[in-house]
């Protein structure tokens, strides 16, 4: 989590360890590396409609990215 947000390691820890909660800027941080679905993950059944259609919008471009990246591979094996 720290090599995504650009957080010390030992903030970072601290969380881990359930020492101290994110405060706002690590929030900020953490939305910012894993995007609207961990935010709508933080905020459980209290997500607005718009914030999981927003992770489902990520998932989607995630999971199309890696479609991709896998029928370049296939391609480049079938012109061997």
């Amino acid at each position: 989590m720290a090599a995504d947000t650009g957080l010390a390691p030992e903030t970072v820890q601290t969380w881990i360890d359930r020492c101290s909660a994110p405060n706002i800027v690590g929030l900020i941080y953490l939305v910012g590396a894993y995007g609207p679905d961990f935010l709508a993950a933080c905020m459980g059944d209290r997500a607005p409609e718009w914030l999981t259609a927003a992770g489902q919008d990520a998932e989607l471009a995630r999971l199309k990215a890696e479609r991709e990246a896998l029928d370049a591979r296939i391609a480049a094996l079938r012109n061997r």
